[in-house]
Parts: structure tokens; C-alpha cells; sequence
């Protein structure tokens, strides 16, 4: 990111405002200090991609305010649940976070549908193969785009032993699952 696009984004950052579902959603978060690592990783990222594709302030807001709220439908989900994510019979069920997060940013927020909208396509691919809707490239939103991608970034550049080779390896095994 380029020292202007960085003055951009902490400027924006200082400038974001959740409203009171939202902010009561980010407390709860904080419980667990490694969802709020997370969410503040993946949103950084999504900001660097938005700036470096120059997207407008609105749009960057909403893609930041997407990015940090992106996994808020896991609060709703039983904890046992999330535990025991390796099991099949549970994937469906963490699957799932990605429509409850998109029905409560819609129904408890008053932030643009575009916001809640990327929530719900946070794991879909641009190859159709992702979840939960299996939507394909053209069907996933800008900002939906932008969220998949820094989400799928941040599970790399969280792992201290990242090596940006792996990052480069893991876009060209998953070819076409993101947008260029």
C-alpha cells in the first residue's frame, strides 16, 4: 500500500461509525480476542485492496464496515458448534454464519445493503464453488469480491510462519475462485 492509499485508510478508519446493534455485536466480540484479531486483519487488508483499486469513500466505508462485521453471524452459533468445526454433520451449521450475519446486519442496522450483502457472499468463490449460495463470479458484488479475497488473505498473513510464497502457491491451486 502506497503512503497516500495508507493516509486514506487510517483517516478512514478514525472515521468509521457503527451503530449500536453494531457496536454491542463488536463487544461481545471481545471475549475472544482472536475474532477481533481477525476481523481488524481482514479489514485492514480489504481496506489496502479497496484503496489500491480506488474505490470511492462511500464504497471503502462499506467494504471497511463489512470487513470488521464479517463474521458476526458466529456469535449466534452454539459454541460447541464452532469447536467442533472438522466434523461434517457441524460444517453445515458454521456454514451457515455467513446468512445469519447478512439477515442481522438487515434486520438490527441501518447500514447500507451493500454491507450486509458482502457479509453473505464473504465465502462464496468466483468459480461457483464456494458457500452458501454457490454464486458464481458476475453474481458476487464488488465488495463481496474484495471481502472473499482479504478474508482468504488474512488466514495466511495471520499464520506467523507465512511465508508470501504460500500466499502466491494458494491463488494459483485455487485459480478462478478470485476475482484478479
Amino acid at each position: 500500500v502506497r503512503k497516500d492509499q495508507k493516509s486514506l485508510i487510517l483517516n478512514k478508519i478514525g472515521q468509521l461509525r457503527f451503530d449500536p446493534a453494531s457496536t454491542l455485536l463488536l463487544s461481545l466480540q471481545q471475549n475472544e480476542a482472536h475474532r477481533m484479531e481477525h476481523a481488524v486483519l481482514v479489514m485492514l487488508i480489504a481496506a489496502g485492496i479497496g484503496a489500491d483499486l480506488k474505490l470511492g469513500e462511500t464504497e471503502l466505508e462499506n467494504l471497511m464496515i463489512a470487513a470488521t462485521l464479517h463474521d458476526i453471524g458466529e456469535l449466534y452459533m452454539a459454541p460447541a458448534t464452532q469447536a467442533n468445526q472438522e466434523r461434517p454433520d457441524q460444517w453445515r451449521k458454521i456454514a451457515g454464519h455467513t446468512v445469519i450475519g447478512e439477515m442481522v446486519l438487515q434486520e438490527t442496522t441501518h447500514f447500507s445493503k451493500s454491507v450486509a450483502r458482502a457479509i453473505g457472499e464473504h465465502h462464496e468463490r468466483c468459480s461457483g464453488f464456494g458457500y452458501p449460495r454457490q454464486l458464481r463470479d458476475g453474481d458476487i458484488s464488488p465488495i463481496g469480491k474484495i471481502l472473499q479475497t482479504a478474508e482468504m488473505l488474512s488466514g495466511h498473513l495471520g499464520n506467523p510462519d507465512c511465508d508470501p510464497q504460500r500466499i502466491d502457491h494458494a491463488l494459483k491451486i485455487a485459480h478462478g475462485d478470485f476475482p484478479r
